[in-house]
């Protein structure tokens, strides 16, 4: 229920449903669950734009990654707290925390994770205005979306060297990474549509 209120943007349902699930997981001492929870909470706080909030929350599902050994969750947490401080406009930490999960994500195969490490880096360094070195990032993290299929990460990536170029006035590199930024929109859209007449065919049998 968390998870859809949060599609629905309806983030304070979202807290809500969240919370009760940290006060269960505690309850019965699922750290794991807990761990979750506490994510899922600072995802929800952070949209609301409640930066503070979600860093008590990111911080405490890190800690509690870091006790039950479980490095996807860290990696998860360094990212997000990458991602709240870049929208804080700390972006030294951001680059800290993301430094921290670009090294991990390696160790554990965490393509996925990589990927979303060096977006959060090429943002912190694009507001710091050094955009050679954010298209650098962006690049990399393109490379990883296109391998592993990630088409809304390819957009994503498309859109951030689009816009640093622009930054550079370098305007035709710009418009090519715009005209990218939506085809790489239109896969997924047809990707979308693809899963949603599949899901019919399967409700009809």
């Amino acid at each position: 229920m968390g998870s859809i209120y949060d599609a629905l943007g309806e983030y304070l349902q979202a807290i809500e449903c969240h919370q009760q699930c940290l006060n269960i997981y505690r309850e019965i001492g699922h750290f794991g669950g807990i761990a979750t929870s506490w994510r899922d909470l600072g995802s929800a706080y952070h949209s609301l734009g409640e930066y503070q909030q979600a860093i008590e929350c990111q911080l405490q599902s890190l800690d509690m990654a870091r006790k039950i050994n479980s490095k996807h969750r860290e990696l998860n947490c360094l990212n997000a707290l990458g991602r709240t401080y870049v929208s804080l406009g700390e972006n030294q930490l951001a680059i800290e925390y993301c430094e921290k999960s670009l090294n991990l994500a390696p160790k554990i195969d965490n393509r996925y994770g990589e990927a979303n490490s060096l977006v959060i880096l090429g943002n912190a360094y694009s507001n710091l205005g050094h955009y050679l070195r954010a298209i650098a990032f962006y690049k990399q993290s393109l490379d990883i979306q296109q391998e592993i299929g990630d088409r809304s990460g390819e957009a994503t990536s498309c859109r951030n060297l689009g816009n640093a170029y622009r930054c550079l006035g370098q305007y035709q590199r710009a418009i090519e990474y715009s005209y990218l930024t939506l085809a790489s929109l239109q896969k997924l859209k047809q990707s979308w549509a693809m899963q949603f007449k599949l899901g019919n065919r399967c409700g009809e049998n």
